[in-house]
């Protein structure tokens, strides 16, 4: 794009960003073609809709705080230079954007801000003995998470599926408030606007995973804004959050998940699917009652984001501790494990939305069966 292009994208701040930037209308990117979709429901066992909700990331706990600012900063500059290498450490753009190659795809991790949590509160069953050798870095006793999502970009001929994985934090009510807009972000790496995208793809329905799904408009209605693209959910995740007052209001299911459903660009789907060639949706719950995984493969190399089946680097060596975000503990340990030893059979590099930025590494399994974490260098 060009600099006035970003520096319109970039400027725009809040509520007062319009719907669509109507000036990137002119990028060229390829619109997949609408698909039919699977719409078929789920049923909610008793057993779930029964069972206790655990506290999500997003709920207001004392102590806890965002570690957003109350302001986007401001993106300015063009996107990716051409003529970049792309080796196998992830290429630094900035603090927010970083770019990797698996086989063909190319995926662009985004980062909208940081969520601060105490360990305490997040692992209340962990010591902080216990945490002494993981927090060398961060002795205060708090967590902080990086928050954000990977565009996807699947080559189609002399085009791309632009597939946006999870939602991050988002403009509407956030749980915490973003450092910057993904929709910059979007424009920065790629030269993708809201109007490109084909898919978006959710890990599972907690509000910092699904946030800039929607946005005000300049009439101020809330909006999708991605409009062209299909939203990919399991079936089981959103019959459990629709399937109550309490559900609903925990996830602000009206706000953030109607207006999608509304516009017919919600896709439930029933168990692992293959969205585009080369990008498989595989259910890992536990976490949330339909949280899934998605893995990525071209030429021989694979990656996979995990959405929250792991929240720090440290259930990689000690898969047991579950946080307390946890719908499932037994099934989210037991997951956790099957997903790391799906990571080290097939040398794949996780992307994590929590890790700390950019989150890309990989996993390998020890002669005792535990796991170490190997970040990719900068």
């Amino acid at each position: 794009p060009g600099s006035a292009l970003t520096t319109l994208a970039c400027l725009r701040v809040f509520e007062n960003m319009p719907p669509l930037l109507d000036s990137a209308k002119t990028v060229a990117q390829a619109r997949a073609p609408r698909r039919v979709i699977n719409m078929q429901k789920s049923r909610t066992t008793s057993a779930m809709t029964q069972r206790r909700l655990p506290p999500c990331i997003c709920c207001s706990w004392p102590g806890l705080s965002g570690g957003g600012s109350k302001h986007f900063s401001t993106l300015s500059g063009h996107g990716a230079s051409e003529g970049i290498s792309e080796p196998e450490s992830p290429e630094v753009l900035d603090d927010y954007i970083k770019k990797i190659k698996i086989g063909n795809i190319t995926a662009w991790l985004l980062r909208d801000g940081t969520i601060e949590i105490p360990l305490d509160k997040m692992f209340p069953s962990v010591t902080a003995s216990d945490w002494k050798p993981f927090t060398k870095s961060q002795p205060d006793g708090t967590a902080r998470l990086s928050s954000g999502c990977v565009l996807v970009q699947v080559p189609r001929g002399d085009k791309y599926y632009n597939i946006l994985l999870d939602a991050g934090l988002g403009i509407v009510d956030p749980p915490y408030m973003p450092t910057t807009d993904l929709r910059a972000l979007l424009l920065r790496a790629a030269g993708v606007t809201p109007e490109d995208i084909n898919y978006v793809v959710f890990s599972h329905l907690h509000r910092d995973h699904t946030g800039w799904a929607v946005m005000h408009d300049s009439s101020g209605h809330i909006v999708p804004t991605f409009p062209n693209a299909i939203h990919c959910v399991q079936a089981k995740e959103w019959d459990f959050w629709n399937s109550s007052d309490d559900t609903r209001t925990r996830t602000r299911f009206h706000t953030f998940l109607t207006p999608l459903e509304a516009r017919g660009i919600v896709s439930k789907h029933n168990g692992e699917t293959s969205l585009v060639p080369g990008v498989d949706l595989i259910p890992f719950n536990g976490h949330t009652p339909g949280h899934q995984v998605t893995k990525l493969h071209s030429l021989g190399q694979t990656a996979i984001f995990i959405g929250d089946a792991l929240h720090h680097t440290a259930q990689i060596q000690k898969p047991h501790w579950s946080p307390i975000f946890d719908w499932d503990k037994a099934i989210s340990e037991s997951n956790r494990v099957a997903l790391l030893t799906l990571a080290d059979s097939e040398s794949a590099r996780l992307l994590s939305p929590h890790f700390p930025f950019p989150g890309v590494g990989r996993v390998h399994r020890q002669c005792d069966n535990s796991f170490t974490w190997k970040p990719d260098s900068s």
